[in-house]
């Protein structure tokens, strides 16, 4: 239940100790051929950080370059030596070494002789580097939040209580934002989504920069939503942008919280409409304003990701279209039934993919491809064989742009990332099996990977007999569990006739459009795989004709078998222009905690990128910084 590494004989390779439950610890000896060359770099810092701590190490000989952090925490309560140690293989002296210390001073040194151990001292360091304003590092390195205090307050999630085998919870999705200027002064203003319990603000910019809360009271008697998804737009063609709040974050079963709530407005100040959606309940992931049937007036699409308390089961979607006074009715069956049960859905995209002047849908979600819809001005039809069907992921969202500039539109999709257990493909995917297992009467969550070759539960013993006690009775110990087949488990009988759904891929993608509507998948950088992208900016920061792309995301209400997924501090990916995408390292910009969505907001003439953060502030990103 531990284990450590360290050079204990000090002749140049790494031994390891193994502590074990009831059992005399292990020690196991390197006894590696001794010919190979290594470098082991020790740290003396300064301040109270004398162990140098978080320093970072690249070392290079000719062509090559390694790289370390210093850290020494491996796992519960273990820890390795605060050294670097670097295997050489056959390479018997360094160009380069280059340390960057946690208080930004750095370190050169050349021509070093391995096989020995160096120590570094932070008091021989100098300052930070001060790094050109090239490339994409325009982007301001620094955290801020909004002029006011402006947080983000969840509850914490009990949906493992309810249902102990879904692989993450639902019930912490917000804040969501959005913008636009909506009392006419020239200025943007900003609507940002509450928690369960917290109201939803609605700020108006004044020409200092300040955001300054409005009606407080009205969007206070709405506060047992979890506000989610939001969209202003003019829905009766008077020139005031209106509001349109979904709600979600799966924490009620039914009723008034599930109701999509709309605010009329009039010349800047909103009045709730209280009879518009009244009859619809729906646990939204997503709201977006589109002229589909261009009649030259906003339709909505209302989309969901879940069935509330259901893990799995696919939910309604809406297609709402507008009579030109801002009365919706639902079309979906008439106009999208595709659409309607298409899965779980978390982001649409609207974008005239095949060139007919009108705008086509593209889908994201959760066990299921992205999914392109063509409309034809009538009915939106889905599109097979387009290099897309076999896509299946947990996709958060999608963009869209003619990201190569041959003129076509391109896609790029946020998914869960590859930074976990969690590895899949069309060979070995992750599957949903829906099914009542125990015959109790009730729907259980059964999710599976492949493990050395093997379909095994995500699920541990002791999760999965919480749901399904009579597993304990067939396998009494942990040992039997662990050996015994899926099949073995849960009958061939009931995993044939469960409800199936699948993910082939948790890699975020680009995928490039040939000219005909067909899409090459590309992976994103690694980095864009450390964690979950919940969302993402389009924009071109350099100015080069291509846009880049900035990725948010993290997600920490996860099953304890996998561990948060938090290695997401902000990625930004440079556009190749060759149909590809680089990261593109910025030294000191993070932001921390579980982002959920991103937009651009202009503050005094200035652009800003805005950063919605579950249960903490809002954070600003200058896009303008010189």
């Amino acid at each position: 239940n531990g284990c450590v590494y360290a050079d204990l004989d000090n002749d140049g390779d790494l031994d390891l100790v193994v502590n074990n439950v009831n059992e005399p610890a292990y020690l196991y000896e390197n006894t590696a051929d001794t010919t190979n060359h290594y470098i082991k770099i020790a740290f003396k810092g300064s301040g109270k950080n004398l162990l140098g701590l978080g320093a970072k190490v690249k070392i290079f000989s000719n062509d090559q370059e390694w790289y370390g952090e210093n850290f020494v925490t491996r796992g519960y309560l273990s820890a390795v030596p605060p050294t670097l140690h670097f295997g050489l293989g056959s390479i018997s002296q360094l160009d380069s070494l280059k340390v960057i210390w946690p208080s930004g001073k750095t370190q050169l040194l050349r021509n070093i002789a391995t096989d020995q151990e160096i120590t570094l001292k932070e008091d021989k360091a100098r300052n930070p580097e001060q790094y050109p304003n090239t490339a994409l590092t325009a982007i301001e390195d620094s955290e801020q939040n909004l002029p006011i205090d402006l947080v983000h307050r969840d509850q914490t999630s009990i949906e493992f209580n309810r249902n102990p085998l879904v692989p993450y919870a639902s019930t912490n999705e917000g804040p969501g934002i959005a913008v636009d200027d909506v009392n006419r002064d020239g200025l943007q203003d900003l609507f940002v989504g509450g928690g369960k319990k917290q109201a939803s603000s609605l700020l108006f910019q004044d020409p200092s920069g300040n955001f300054i809360p409005q009606q407080e009271d009205m969007f206070a008697a709405d506060a047992t939503s979890e506000d989610v998804a939001q969209v202003f737009f003019d829905a009766n063609g008077d020139g005031w942008p209106e509001l349109l709040v979904a709600s979600g974050g799966n924490e009620f079963p039914s009723g008034p919280p599930l109701q999509p709530r709309l605010y009329w407005n009039e010349q800047g100040t909103f009045r709730k409409d209280s009879l518009q959606f009244a009859n619809v309940e729906v646990n939204a992931s997503q709201v977006v304003a589109v002229d589909f049937d261009q009649d030259g007036d906003l339709d909505l699409t209302l989309t969901s990701d879940l069935v509330p308390w259901e893990f799995g089961k696919t939910p309604v979607q809406y297609l709402f279209e507008n009579d030109g006074s801002g009365r919706f009715s639902d079309v979906t069956q008439s106009r999208a039934p595709e659409f309607q049960s298409i899965g779980n859905v978390k982001d649409v995209e609207w974008v005239d993919v095949d060139g007919n002047n009108y705008p086509d849908l593209i889908v994201a979600g959760h066990w299921m491809p992205l999914t392109l819809f063509l409309n034809d001005g009538d009915t939106l039809t889905k599109k097979d064989n387009n290099g897309l069907e076999m896509s299946h992921g947990w996709w958060n969202t999608i963009k869209a742009g003619d990201f190569d500039q041959d003129g076509d539109l391109d896609l790029i999709a946020g998914n869960f990332g590859e930074n976990s257990l969690l590895k899949a493909t069309e060979k070995t995917p992750l599957t949903l099996y829906l099914e009542d297992f125990d015959d109790n009467g009730s729907i259980e969550t059964l999710v599976t990977y492949f493990k050395e070759g093997r379909e095994t539960p995500l699920a541990s013993k002791d999760e999965l007999v919480k749901q399904m006690p009579y597993l304990n009775k067939e396998y009494l110990s942990y040992k039997a569990f662990a050996k015994a087949e899926l099949i073995d488990l849960f009958t061939g009988e009931k995993l044939s006739a469960a409800e199936k759904k699948f993910a082939y891929t948790l890699k975020s993608q680009y995928f490039e459009n040939d000219g005909s509507g067909n899409f090459t998948p590309r992976t994103l950088p690694k980095m864009a795989q450390a964690s979950v992208v919940r969302d993402i900016a389009v924009k071109d920061l350099n100015n080069d004709g291509f846009s880049d792309v900035f990725l948010v995301g993290n997600f920490y209400e996860i099953s304890t078998q996998l561990g948060r997924m938090d290695a997401g501090h902000g990625v930004l990916l440079q556009n190749d222009q060759q149909g590809g995408f680089l990261w593109s390292p910025n030294r000191d910009f993070t932001y921390s905690g579980p982002a959920r969505n991103i937009k651009e907001l202009t503050i005094k003439n200035a652009d800003y990128w805005i950063i919605g953060i579950n249960n903490a502030p809002v954070v600003l990103i200058n896009q303008n910084r010189k």
